[in-house]
């Protein structure tokens, strides 16, 4: 989905609130409310009850 946004999307959360992505090369960033960022350091992490990313930050609420 990224690659096709030119390196930026949108995600839903559980809570629906909106989180953006973005891209650049491998590295792969999420944006909070507050502006804050935080990187993808592993991804889909498969799980019984769905897929993990783990992120090197603590993502705040606005």
């Amino acid at each position: 989905m990224i690659k096709e946004d030119s390196g930026a999307h949108n995600c839903t959360t559980v809570e629906d609130a909106m989180l953006p992505l973005n891209m650049d090369g491998d590295l792969l960033d999420v944006i909070d409310k507050s502006g804050g960022g935080a990187e993808v350091t592993k991804a889909d992490l498969m799980r019984s009850n769905g897929a993990v990313h783990v992120i090197d930050f603590i993502l705040m609420p606005k």
